[in-house]
């Protein structure tokens, strides 16, 4: 089993992060990672306040992201590009192989028919998810959750395992709160089932400590607070926003996600329904052995012991559903649907025996996933994309080679949002960059979004916030702001970005430029 899960996992991994040599789907997380990565290893520490910006510079800031960042550094620096897509592939597989475990421990009929929502659900995760962020350790660390709560044998050292999962959850990845909440509703669950409180009670309390151990300790607990009760600016990311449903793709997800959970358990209800029906004699001369049982036991562990694996069952199909609501307000929620949706469907499926499959569906599947990486690695001639200066809309590579042949108009720079992580990552000190939580925090960001949609004067924002130079996308409405504008002057037009500098000298006008 697990040398035909460890196979599946890998070829399938190779296949799905080998996609990406041909289309790299990035955004700028990468570049201010590398920049947070290469600030650990030159001062040995991890940052406790800014130093990025000039705009929140010296003021608390905490990246939970902190291991991912200093390896992703040191991938690259050791692989090259080729670093960015190890540090991808390797949750990828572990993701991958804990599903098949999962899958595997829930094909009853020994049908594999959990291989078809498995191939499909993941395809279809890491067609949709950014690969080059630390939220694939996210990921990674929740489908491993999910394994340890439901379907590992529950022994001793169980406690162990979830304790060192929330350990590396809190240094990897912020979503280790989403963990909590899964481990303290599952634990609740235990509790009225066994009737015992103190070992689930233990478990929980363990692993809540687990996540202090971490460089910021208590502080974790007040950002997780601040992103659930001061971070309505988020919503002016794409990714925390609702679901967009005139967008086709997002669309067939969300209904493809629900119309087939949805199918297959009314299936799985009526296969259950028809087996009692076919077993109610058995049934009727079972009930007096039962009525021993609780006369021997007690009505409370009567219940648990009948209930126990119903129950479980019932409480990932309700994680999935909450989950999809969840993401139909946060679309960056889908991606943990996604992943309880495979789970959910391998139950389904392989409670049908009807479903039957050999075991070269299998190696079938492997191989088609093999073809697909040696298809892919020899379309891009065994070159991997430079991941930092392949997409001109995130990485202004020509513009800021002009910022370090004219240094002077680095000065109080106000930068597009999208550009921050290339500017760090060569040390310009920026207005704003994708590192959200702190910028929202302080303002800045709500700053940025009424200046560049013009909700403001701009002018107004520029002088409250002493901005001498500007770096925003061509044809922008910011840009054909300033090009209007006396008091600004164009000093270098690149083929993706403008910059502009303040002419000094000039009285403030009252009036706004005319079009």
């Amino acid at each position: 089993m697990y040398l035909n899960a460890l196979l599946f996992a890998v070829s399938l991994g190779l296949g799905l992060i080998s996609y990406y040599l041909l289309t790299p789907n990035l955004d700028s997380d990468i570049l201010w990672s590398m920049a947070i990565g290469k600030w650990i290893s030159l001062n040995y520490t991890v940052p406790v306040v800014d130093s990025f910006s000039w705009t929140i510079y010296g003021k608390e800031w905490l990246t939970h992201e902190w291991i991912f960042s200093y390896l992703a550094y040191y991938s690259h620096l050791a692989l090259g590009n080729w670093g960015f897509y190890l540090l991808a592939f390797l949750p990828a597989v572990v993701t991958i192989y804990v599903l098949y475990l999962i899958g595997d421990k829930l094909d009853v009929h020994g049908s594999y028919a959990f291989i078809i929502p498995m191939a499909v659900g993941v395809t279809l995760l890491y067609k949709l998810v950014i690969p080059f962020r630390a939220y694939l350790f996210g990921l990674m660390f929740f489908t491993i959750l999910i394994y340890l709560l439901y379907f590992k044998e529950q022994g001793k050292r169980v406690g162990f395992y979830l304790f060192l999962l929330f350990v590396l959850w809190a240094n990897f990845h912020v979503s280790v709160c989403m963990g909590i909440l899964v481990l303290m509703a599952e634990m609740f669950r235990r509790m009225i089932i066994s009737g015992r409180l103190l070992h689930p009670s233990a478990i929980m309390v363990l692993c809540i400590a687990a996540t202090l151990i971490n460089p910021y300790i208590f502080k974790i607990w007040g950002y997780f607070l601040f992103t659930l009760t001061g971070m309505g600016e988020a919503k002016s990311i794409a990714e925390w926003q609702a679901a967009d449903f005139n967008n086709l793709q997002i669309l067939f997800v969300y209904l493809f996600l629900a119309a087939t959970v949805i199918f297959l358990h009314f299936q799985y209800m009526r296969l259950q329904l028809s087996q009692e029906m076919s077993g109610s004699t058995i049934r009727q001369e079972a009930t007096d052995q039962n009525q021993a049982v609780i006369g021997r036991l007690g009505l409370f562990e009567y219940i648990s012991k009948l209930t126990g694996k119903v129950s479980a069952r019932i409480c990932i199909l309700m994680l999935f559903w909450a989950f999809y609501i969840y993401s139909l307000y946060s679309v960056r929620m889908v991606f943990y649907t996604i992943i309880l949706w495979i789970i959910v469907s391998s139950i389904l499926a392989g409670n049908r025996d009807n479903l039957n499959f050999t075991k070269r569906t299998h190696y079938l599947f492997a191989g088609v996933f093999l073809l697909w990486f040696v298809g892919n690695i020899w379309t891009c001639q065994f070159k991997a994309p430079d991941i930092l200066n392949y997409d001109p809309k995130i990485s202004p590579v020509e513009e800021v080679q002009f910022f370090k042949n004219n240094p002077q108009y680095q000065a109080n720079l106000f930068n597009e949002y999208i550009y921050g992580g290339y500017l760090i990552l060569n040390e310009i000190p920026v207005f704003i960059d994708a590192r959200s939580d702190s910028y929202i925090k302080f303002g800045i960001q709500q700053k940025y979004g009424d200046a560049v949609l013009l909700k403001e004067d701009p002018q107004q924002i520029f002088d409250e916030m002493q901005v001498m130079n500007v770096i925003i996308p061509n044809h922008s409405m910011l840009d054909r702001y300033l090009a209007v504008n006396q008091r600004w002057r164009l000093v270098h037009r690149g083929s993706s970005a403008c910059i502009y500098t303040a002419v000094q000298g000039i009285a403030v006008q009252n009036q706004s430029p005319q079009y």
